[in-house]
């Protein structure tokens, strides 16, 4: 596998069969084992790989979702007695912060359950709703925007940073 990754010609594995026709010769013969064999490399790269791949995969999904969010501020904005802007809210945030923790991001699902929180007792407790609660929702989701964008910028410098070193290791025509 190793020469196979590495663009090299593949063993015919002659060595293989000659140590096992010795050993079949000679059964007494002690074998030279490997104390040990590490994978952690391999193992490492498919989980980084998996990892990044979750990461992007919620990050089209937090845009998605904090467009709808986005929306129902909007909505909520023109008519601050509406209580369905609320429960569209809700909704996003809540599916935002299983999303989060799902993808390995604990304070982004913290915040947004901490938002899901102070709209669900705001909910609870009807309109009027006052100004500040609006603006806090604002906030909230001001800030939840950043942190995507900066996961996106982070996973986007990382890619960068991968491919370039996956180009270096090509070997030439």
């Amino acid at each position: 596998l190793e020469a196979v990754r590495a663009h090299q010609p593949v063993p015919t594995g002659e060595a293989l069969i000659e140590t096992i026709r010795r050993f079949r010769n000679n059964p007494e013969e002690q074998l030279s084992i490997p104390s040990s064999v590490s994978l952690k490399a391999a193992q490492d790269d498919a989980q980084q790989s998996a990892e990044a791949e979750i990461l992007d995969i919620f990050v089209e999904e937090a845009d998605d979702l904090l467009e709808e969010m986005e929306s129902a501020l909007g909505r909520w904005d023109a008519g601050r007695e509406d209580a369905a802007p609320l429960a569209d809210m809700l909704r996003v945030l809540h599916t935002l912060k299983g999303g989060a923790r799902l993808a390995g991001q604990t304070d982004l699902g913290n915040m947004a359950h901490d938002l899901e929180q102070m709209l669900g007792e705001a909910q609870q407790q009807g309109a009027p709703w006052p100004d500040s609660l609006f603006l806090d929702v604002q906030q909230g989701y001001d800030a939840l925007l950043k942190d995507v964008e900066q996961l996106r910028a982070s996973l986007a410098s990382e890619g960068d940073e991968s491919s370039a070193g996956s180009e270096a290791s090509q070997p030439e025509a």
